[in-house]
């Protein structure tokens, strides 16, 4: 072993022939290369791959093959023993496994498979096969993992895995092309995957890789191939010659793998029964359902669904608007153009076996090994997963499909995309668990406290309660952030919300979220108490960033004055008293507190203004009047230019400088910037004149 604390690989060089085994908890890979292959370069940017993508090891691989014989954990063949109740005793080696077992092994004279068994020590006549093709031993030492495990491989499929010390085989991982996994049975897209974000730059990257492979397409040379990643995956069904697989790790690429396809029986139409039968569709005899959907080889994310059956049924005018934003359209179209592109150079055969030339790694998971710790692993190991993905996997991991569906329809779709939208969901679960724990969690603790809050809720709520609540939460997070009024009796919130939403800040979010929740659901508090809540809120932003106070100083309170505000509140005290309290007379010794009006009166007539936020709040607020104007298309602009000239230097107050009052607030404005392009440097008449027009 290489590393004796964290065991990583072990390597054993035998006469040019180097196997290399790779450890890390319940994975197991063995690759058997030829140092001498011209192969061997291949095999060796596989292992790396392996390394570092699938056993996430963070440290440099440095491995010197060619100089290096290390043996792994091995025992003995006995001298002598005698074989009981075994057949060709003189064609058998016998190994001393452990305490309870031997290992036999009866060397086949016909040219055949060995065979392995498991032989009792005390009863000979009690065996177990174990169905491996190789085992890796010789005549004098059979090698194992420290574990005792028994490792295995199988040369002709390329695949690998173990015996355990009871003889229970796991099959872990192999090599085959892609298109292997386009034969009869189903790939299960399942609900806890992110959406299909391929842009089309990596579309078209896979693209160039398929095309350097064209020259290829025909060349029987096992040595030429790309290697395409590794897809994880659980044998999640099977009913006579059907299966069905739901992918873990791999999305991504198989999803655009058939795209391709789709778009070959588009392009290349006098093909497309063939595509359609060999790689897209399952026979109809060979499925027990009643469901179109279940014919297809790949079912995809629920959220893909409806995008996905037009482009396979070829009815894509039926998209709706909605439809023209999805990923795997847009991925699709992209193809489409450069296959059509293709079509004057290359024929159907030579791309499809140039695709055939695109190899993997599988693995594959037992039922019973746990998906989401897979998904944390690749998370942790630098795969760009998003906590809100992360948190995603974990509220549907674990469930059948039709339950999953249910939940991802009933709630998580209409949480990521009707309320809170997919960019968002990271800040919004940060400030639900804020919500519960009354106080600001770190942005980079969200999914790790996601998980423990949501486990303690458990307790004492359904899941389903707990979902419909957390959707509870999206709709006041889009109330706050968007729009509330479309709900009845709305508009005097949305006019404070209008308000709140110009003071462009978010943290307090977690109080009005809640407060909201007290609101419309618990019914607890007064319209009134909630209005007064989000203008004081606003009020509180604006006055701080006017004078020019440190926000990181503020940023992470709010989950804790929520609290405070909770403990008034379920005391007896009024709410908006509670709230006032809590941040007007509470803070005003801290340096948290709330600036007052001279405070304010002092920035207006001294600070330089121009470069806080907040003054394009308090221009607006001049106006009053946000019907008729276009706040969105407006920026703050100087009345006097900021290079003074010498009209401007005249008008200047005696004892002032230029410098001094250039960026005060009685300076400057609210402009369109073609205006503001047409007044600069001129004089006051002048400047007058273009605003009026």
């Amino acid at each position: 072993s290489l590393h004796d604390a964290l065991p990583i690989f072990t390597v054993v060089n035998e006469d040019g022939s180097t196997n290399i085994i790779l450890k890390n908890g319940r994975k197991v890979l063995s690759y058997r290369t030829e140092s001498k292959d011209d192969n061997y370069g291949a095999k060796m940017e596989e292992l790396e791959d392996v390394y570092f993508n699938i056993l996430k090891q963070s440290e440099p691989m440095e491995l010197e093959i060619e100089n290096r014989k290390i043996e792994i954990n091995k025992v003995d063949a006995y001298t002598s023993y005698d074989i009981d109740n075994t057949d060709n005793t003189d064609n058998s080696i016998v190994f001393d496994y452990d305490s309870k077992y031997d290992i036999v092994v009866t060397k086949s004279s016909m040219g055949r498979n060995d065979i392995y068994e498991l032989v009792e020590k005390a009863n000979p006549s009690i065996k177990i096969t174990l169905d491996a093709a190789n085992l890796d031993y010789d005549d004098n030492s059979l090698y194992l993992f420290s574990n005792g495990y028994i490792p295995y491989y199988e040369i002709s499929k390329s695949v690998q895995g173990w015996f355990t010390n009871s003889g229970f085989k796991k099959q872990v991982s192999g090599r085959a092309q892609i298109l292997d996994f386009f034969s009869d049975g189903r790939l299960i897209l399942p609900s806890i995957q992110r959406n299909y974000v391929w842009e089309k730059k990596n579309v078209l990257q896979l693209m160039s890789d398929i095309e350097k492979m064209i020259p290829y397409y025909n060349n029987e040379d096992e040595s030429i191939f790309h290697f395409f990643g590794s897809i994880v995956y659980i044998d999640t069904l099977h009913k006579g010659s059907f299966s069905e697989w739901t992918v873990i790790d791999g999305q991504q690429r198989l999803t655009t793998i058939f795209l391709i396809l789709q778009a070959l029986k588009q392009i290349y139409s006098e093909n497309e029964k063939i595509i359609s039968k060999k790689y897209l569709l399952n026979d109809e005899d060979i499925i027990n359902s009643n469901e179109e959907m279940d014919r297809y080889r790949l079912k995809p994310l629920v959220s893909d669904d409806n995008v996905y059956k037009l482009i396979q049924d070829n009815k894509l005018e039926k998209l709706t608007d909605a439809d023209q934003n999805s990923n795997v359209l847009k991925a699709y179209n992209v193809i489409k153009k450069e296959l059509a592109i293709w079509k004057d150079k290359y024929s159907f055969e030579q791309i499809i076996g140039a695709i055939d030339k695109f190899k993997i790694v599988w693995i594959q998971l037992d039922k019973k090994e746990d998906p989401q710790q897979v998904f944390e692993s690749i998370n942790s190991t630098g795969v760009n997963l998003t906590a809100a993905d992360l948190i995603r996997n974990f509220v549907l991991m674990n469930k059948d499909n039709e339950t999953q569906t249910r939940i991802y329809e009933d709630y998580w779709s209409p949480i990521e995309f009707e309320y809170v939208e997919t960019k968002n969901l990271k800040e919004f679960f940060r400030f639900y668990v804020s919500i519960k724990e009354r106080n600001t969690i770190p942005e980079k603790e969200v999914y790790d406290r996601f998980k423990l809050k949501y486990d303690e809720l458990l307790k004492e709520s359904t899941e389903e309660e707990i979902l419909s609540e957390i959707l509870d939460y999206a709709k006041y997070y889009y109330y706050i952030c968007k729009d509330i009024s479309k709900l009845p009796d709305s508009e005097n919130v949305e006019l404070a919300l209008k308000d709140y939403r110009n003071a462009k800040t978010n943290m307090p979010h977690i109080i009005l979220m809640e407060t909201m929740n007290l609101y419309y659901k618990e019914k607890s508090i007064s319209e009134e108490d909630m209005i007064n809540t989000i203008k004081l809120l606003t009020t509180y932003i604006v006055r701080r960033n006017i004078s020019g106070l440190d926000t990181k100083s503020i940023s992470n309170i709010f989950g804790s004055m929520l609290g405070k505000i909770l403990k008034k509140f379920n005391d007896g005290e009024n709410y908006y008293n509670a709230v006032m309290k809590t941040f007007v007379v509470e803070t005003r010794l801290t340096n948290q507190y709330m600036p007052n009006d001279k405070t304010i009166k002092d920035e207006f007539n001294k600070s330089n203004l121009y470069s806080r936020e907040a003054t394009a709040f308090v221009l607006k607020k001049i106006e009053n009047n946000e019907s008729r104007i276009p706040y969105s298309q407006l920026n703050i602009e100087h009345v006097m230019p900021q290079k003074d000239t010498k009209y401007w230097i005249k008008c200047i107050n005696e004892g002032s400088t230029y410098e001094e009052v250039v960026n005060r607030i009685g300076n400057l404005t609210l402009v369109d910037s073609k205006d503001n392009s047409s007044m600069k440097n001129t004089d006051f008449k002048n400047l007058h004149s273009n605003l009026d027009k």
